[in-house]
């Protein structure tokens, strides 16, 4: 007898590995799966500006880095706090004086911009195909500012399809380019509008897989609404996805794209932060400091073995010289 309904994920025709380096953008979905990825030693940025929902503002995030381009100075604002912030960023990118801003966002941008050329995988996360828009100019975020100054509209299939290929064509043509779609329902929209807005993306997302072999579809949404399809998988707002379910759709996209190298690093990896979040009854005792004295030992070895990987944080937390 069933009594749940499976997501089967096909192993992607490609493989990632820890010797590539990673992008990893969009949506908050899209930060939990790069932070997965950076917490198993892997090579990755995550959502340089922020958090991005929509994907022509995300689009227009890398269209402006790759081109070394200032992004229009009439989209600033003012906030509450009186610092500036920009319609096409995240809140997270911030100053107190408009010649800070410009300043910090270059040196993100430019980083960013290497990231992208360089990239050997881009994670794409798209979250809503709903924008809001001034006059014509569609923002990524509106800053808690008057609703009165914004036009909200549902981009269409073709729209999207559009939009996503730009996305494709910014990127060198060695990148691999993993789509996925945020289960993270947007409650705000309201349920129906929410589903009309992830059809589209799901639709235009295809669209775009099936006229190029570089570009894949891993299914995230189908994963958390489909497969886990339970409140118990789900936070107290009933829209975030657990930690339990992030692991879930972890561990699916691991055995769908992971060589079996990075599989065998991931779950050593995965042992380490397990013994690092131990919390021993007796700091500082000789059983605890033997049981240091062994991890680190591990650490080294893999260290050793895997000289490209960072495990500065482990061999300190690890050495003999730190109580608890």
């Amino acid at each position: 007898m069933k009594f749940k309904t499976t997501c089967n994920v096909p192993t992607l025709p490609v493989s990632m590995d820890h010797r590539h380096r990673i992008v990893a953008l969009g949506s908050c979905f899209a930060q939990n799966v790069g932070e997965q990825l950076a917490a198993h030693k892997f090579d990755v940025r995550v959502n340089p500006f922020g958090i991005t929902y929509n994907p022509v503002s995300l689009v227009e995030q890398c269209r402006l880095a790759l081109s070394d381009a200032l992004p229009d100075e009439a989209l600033f604002v003012k906030g509450l706090d009186d610092a500036y912030y920009h319609y096409d960023y995240h809140s997270d990118v911030t100053a107190i004086d408009m010649a800070k801003w410009l300043s910090e966002y270059r040196a993100i941008s430019r980083s960013y911009a290497d990231r992208l050329k360089t990239a050997d995988w881009c994670i794409v996360t798209l979250g809503t195909a709903w924008v809001y828009t001034i006059g014509e100019r569609v923002v990524a975020n509106c800053h808690k500012q008057p609703s009165s100054l914004f036009t909200k509209r549902l981009l269409g299939v073709t729209e999207c399809v559009k939009v996503i290929q730009r996305l494709v064509d910014l990127l060198p043509d060695s990148c691999q380019v993993l789509l996925t779609v945020s289960p993270v329902r947007h409650v705000r929209d309201g349920l129906v509008d929410n589903n009309r807005s992830k059809a589209r993306l799901i639709e235009a997302v295809h669209q775009v897989v099936s006229d190029h072999s570089q570009v894949h579809y891993f299914p995230a949404y189908e994963l958390v609404i489909d497969d886990l399809r339970d409140y118990r998988y789900f936070g107290e707002d009933l829209v975030h996805p657990t930690a339990m379910a992030v692991g879930y759709v972890w561990s699916q996209l691991v055995e769908a794209v992971m060589t079996d190298d990075s599989k065998a690093i991931i779950a050593q990896a995965t042992k380490i932060r397990q013994a690092m979040r131990h919390r021993p009854r007796w700091e500082g005792s000789q059983q605890h400091q033997d049981f240091k004295a062994s991890m680190l030992a591990k650490v080294e070895a893999l260290a050793a073995a895997h000289p490209h990987l960072d495990w500065y944080d482990e061999i300190n937390y690890f050495s003999a010289d730190q109580k608890g």
